[in-house]
């Protein structure tokens, strides 16, 4: 007796899975604004029902299992489109959010910005720009934002994620990012609170008189400007690799302390140079081949360019902490 067997048969996770492959290419072409997966995973009870749909009719019509697939993935695109019309925030919802302040009676201002996971680009405003900063954020989190004091302004631009979004991984591809422009008209103070995110702060035009970051484990890259007065740099580096760029003809006393991540400093050609090695770690360190070594050995010690003393700007740098990671000057 020949024994007949109903195979099962269904074409439901096929199609959800080419759903998610066309929300996504949607996402990246800009038709539906970005979306993380903690957005679609608030969807999970529609996902059983159209689950408990499949099983209980693909055993004996296949073709159900791809019309309830195609249904849900409809259902979810056409909710996605229209969601930013309507007002509602979503768990994981990418935000475009802009943040400004004006310059007004300031006469100097300190920026305390701690970023996040986005990557950042920090830039010179206009000469013409009427702003203390403006900052262009599309992000996840929470921002934190306050401009504060009358002449001497405190500026703070903080980022916060909710703990309970455990799917805030994002569909977009390249889009969550931190545009923030700071004023070129006043002395300013910045510090920095660096995340995972990739710091790219040109900071040439602008009026640093002192700089603080606290970097995490994205890769940084500063470019310090030409100032007539002394520029003091504190940075504290992470598990990022770190460039940093000093202008000609300027003061500058660097203070540094490494990590793990790879640090690589970029002096002009000629510049009267003093470098103090406190610490010897057990990454690798390169100093000019120019300098005349003061005191030490190869991992501590004193180096020094000749006529330091008598030159009309100096470069100061003072390795304070060493980790693993690799420090250049050159």
């Amino acid at each position: 007796m020949e024994n007949t067997r109903h195979h099962y048969h269904s074409f439901f996770w096929p199609t959800i899975l080419i759903g998610v492959g066309v929300i996504w290419l949607l996402v990246n072409f800009g038709i539906i604004a970005p979306v993380s997966i903690g957005m679609i995973w608030q969807f999970w009870p529609l996902l059983l029902i159209m689950l408990g749909l499949d099983i209980l009719f693909s055993r004996h019509y296949a073709w159900v299992g791809s019309l309830v697939g195609i249904l849900a993935v409809g259902g979810l695109v056409a909710y996605l489109i229209m969601q930013p019309h309507t007002g509602l925030q979503t768990t994981g919802q990418i935000l475009n959010e802009t943040f400004t302040a004006p310059l007004g009676e300031t006469t100097a201002v300190t920026y305390n910005l701690e970023t996040a996971s986005e990557p950042v680009h920090l830039y010179a405003l206009n000469n013409d720009s009427s702003q203390l900063i403006d900052a262009n954020l599309t992000h996840q989190g929470t921002i934190g934002f306050s401009a504060t004091g009358t002449t001497n302004k405190m500026v703070t631009l903080t980022e916060s994620s909710n703990p309970t979004d455990w799917f805030a991984w994002t569909l977009a591809n390249g889009n969550l990012n931190w545009e923030v422009g700071l004023t070129t008209k006043i002395p300013a103070d910045v510090k920095i609170n660096g995340g995972s995110g990739s710091i790219d702060a040109d900071l040439e035009s602008v009026n640093v008189q002192s700089l603080s970051a606290d970097l995490g484990s994205g890769s940084s890259t500063f470019k310090l400007p030409q100032l007539k007065t002394s520029q003091m740099v504190d940075l504290n580096s992470g598990s990022g690799s770190v460039t940093m760029s000093i202008p000609a003809e300027t003061d500058v006393t660097l203070r540094l302390q490494s990590a793990s991540g790879s640090i690589s400093i970029s002096i002009p050609a000629g510049a009267a140079v003093h470098i103090e090695v406190m610490d010897s770690g057990s990454g690798s360190l390169s100093v000019p081949s120019g300098l005349l070594k003061i005191s030490g050995d190869d991992k501590t010690g004193t180096w020094e360019s000749n006529g330091y003393a008598q030159a009309a700007h100096h470069i100061l740098i003072k390795i304070l902490d060493r980790g693993s990671g690799s420090i250049s000057i050159q």
